[in-house]
């Protein structure tokens, strides 16, 4: 990807980020429209930017997903995190880490609720699936940078992510920032 594409694509998902709420995923589109009505960005050059980064290999792999959420769910989430379930009961892959690499989600319970909805009730569980866990593994990777949890080539290391990184990315993904710790 150029510099220029790169730079478009960064847009693109800075402004999902702030509303994503209205949008079924950055592929809607009436998103889409939105982003070229705002931004000035021509259809094609949007299509263009888009298309390519479909087709790149992606940074990390369903394999990584689930250490990652095998890290997070033995020990990085559990000071805040009392219980996770598995979105519909049905298990998608051996343990409930591999859920959300599967196109799953789980249901994470915290111990003391931070935020009320809109009936003033204290939330207490948080859905997580795999567009959260891809925006909360952007955020972690734009706040920390890549070299953090890369080998020397700049390759997607695994073993690079402790509990205190799955924790990072699980809460960045669930809250869109550090609530608890």
């Amino acid at each position: 990807m150029e510099i220029m594409e790169k730079i478009i694509y960064n847009l693109i998902v800075l402004l999902y980020d702030q509303i994503s709420d209205q949008y079924t995923g950055m592929d809607d589109p009436n998103f889409r429209a939105y982003v070229i009505a705002e931004t000035g960005i021509e259809p094609a050059q949007y299509d263009a930017v888009m298309s390519s980064k479909e087709n790149e290999e992606p940074f990390i792999t369903e394999q990584d997903v689930d250490d990652i959420m095998c890290t997070a769910l033995e020990g990085g989430i559990t000071y805040w995190c009392s219980s996770a379930r598995v979105v519909g009961g049905d298990y998608l892959g051996e343990y409930a880490s591999d859920q959300i690499s599967r196109g799953g989600g789980l249901i994470l319970y915290v111990y003391e609720p931070y935020e009320d909805d809109e009936a003033g009730n204290e939330i207490d569980q948080y859905t997580l699936d795999r567009a959260k866990f891809d925006k909360g593994f952007e955020k972690y990777l734009a706040e920390y940078g890549r070299k953090s949890v890369t080998d020397e080539d700049g390759k997607f290391d695994p073993c690079q992510v402790d509990g205190d990184i799955a924790d990072k990315i699980v809460q960045y993904a669930l809250f869109g920032d550090i609530i608890y710790g």
